[in-house]
């Protein structure tokens, strides 16, 4: 099985194009499929059949297009890291392990607290 590299990450499936890159860090279906169609590409295309020349093609999209992988990831690294330092309300609620966009905690205690206290 050959090796594709797409977006500094290589991959050896043999998956549709579609299924491997939704588990790259930024991408969504909607992007994926404004990718494809840019690209003159079915989305439902097994990866290893796509030839070397619309790899290329895909990963100038992906440069100009999109933030992805490492580089976003980093981003919002650094975002909650900001949050937490400036001790703002949802830094507050990050550290502890709480939900920080509204959900309850009453009813759903097991799954939405970490059982920090002990």
């Amino acid at each position: 099985m050959k090796k594709i590299l797409i977006a500094g990450k290589s991959i050896y499936s043999n998956k549709s194009f579609l299924q491997i890159l939704l588990t790259f860090f930024g991408l969504n279906w909607s992007s994926l499929i404004f990718a494809s169609s840019l690209a003159g590409l079915n989305y439902q295309v097994k990866l290893l059949l796509i030839s070397p020349t619309y790899i290329g093609f895909l990963n100038s999209i992906f440069r100009l297009n999109y933030v992805i992988l490492k580089i976003l990831y980093k981003k919002y690294i650094f975002i909650i890291r900001a949050e937490k330092r400036l001790g703002s309300y949802r830094g507050l609620r990050l550290k502890l392990g709480l939900p920080n966009r509204g959900q309850r905690t009453h009813g759903n205690a097991k799954t939405s607290k970490k059982f920090i206290f002990k």
